[in-house]
């Protein structure tokens, strides 16, 4: 599943979303990866991490917003 939006500031925010035996989401800025959202293993103490990179941080309510609404549609089968 591969979606885009427009961030604040008019820049272009692709997210990749890609699943695997361990669930990843992307979000990615031209070619670079600026965030990734983790499912955490069962002997973790939280239930996913969501790591930013510094170009990420000016945009972080479309990062979050983003890769929340295509988790809840991946949830939700939409």
């Amino acid at each position: 599943m591969e979606a885009n939006s427009t961030a604040n500031g008019g820049r272009s925010l692709n997210t990749n979303h890609s699943c695997s035996l361990t669930e990843v989401l992307k979000c990615l800025c031209g070619r670079s990866t600026i965030a990734v959202w983790e499912l955490g293993e069962p002997e973790d103490i939280f239930n996913a991490r969501l790591t930013i990179k510094r170009a990420g941080l000016p945009i972080v309510t479309e990062i979050v917003t983003t890769l929340t609404l295509l988790r809840m549609a991946q949830a939700l089968n939409w």
